[in-house]
């Protein structure tokens, strides 16, 4: 099976959480393994293990991004997950290529972020879903049409499972196609 590597926010988020425990108990076609925070208690249901901070000066969530930076690095997974971070799924979508990135927001980030760095975000990530019709209009208001992707994910966990190894697929295929022609 396909290393899938799914992360929690730095800051901790309960619906991304409550959302991940639902869709633990469905089956999925990757190994999954579920990274969060040193003192995070991560959900029941998936193997988790905790991002070691990198041993650099700087401000605590700097340096557990940087920590998990190396840790995908050693682990190579085939695609990552990023739950409720977008600087997060940004920041490693530009360092990480060719591994696909996907965002999944289950809670709107404050702030906003202007339709330009929206459309930044969107076109460093592979995909984006998230549950809440709000947080998918929002996400997609005034973002170029280029980049205007993000699936609502369903109610339903089982269903929300499915669709969500669907969009990783989907995500692996868009890194396998070679491109069109000259750029």
């Amino acid at each position: 099976m396909t290393l899938l590597t799914l992360v929690l926010p730095a800051t901790g988020s309960d619906p991304a959480h409550a959302f991940l425990a639902a869709i633990a108990p469905h089956p999925s076609a990757y190994t999954r393994l579920l990274l969060h925070p040193p003192g995070t208690i991560p959900p029941p249901g998936l193997p988790a293990r905790p991002v070691p901070p990198a041993a650099l000066p700087g401000p605590a969530a700097w340096r557990h991004r940087r920590g998990l930076y190396r840790l995908l690095r050693r682990l190579h997974p085939a695609i990552v997950e990023i739950h409720d971070d977008p600087a997060l799924a940004g920041w490693l979508g530009e360092r990480l290529r060719p591994i696909p990135v996907l965002l999944v927001l289950h809670r709107p980030p404050a702030p906003w972020p202007d339709p330009a760095a929206r459309t930044r975000l969107l076109a460093q990530v592979t995909r984006a879903a998230t549950p809440d019709p709000a947080i998918r209009t929002r996400l997609l208001d005034g973002v170029h049409r280029a980049m205007a992707h993000c699936t609502l994910l369903p109610q339903d966990p089982a269903a929300a499972a499915a669709m969500l190894d669907t969009l990783r697929q989907d995500a692996l295929r868009a890194w396998s196609q070679p491109l069109g022609g000259p750029i």
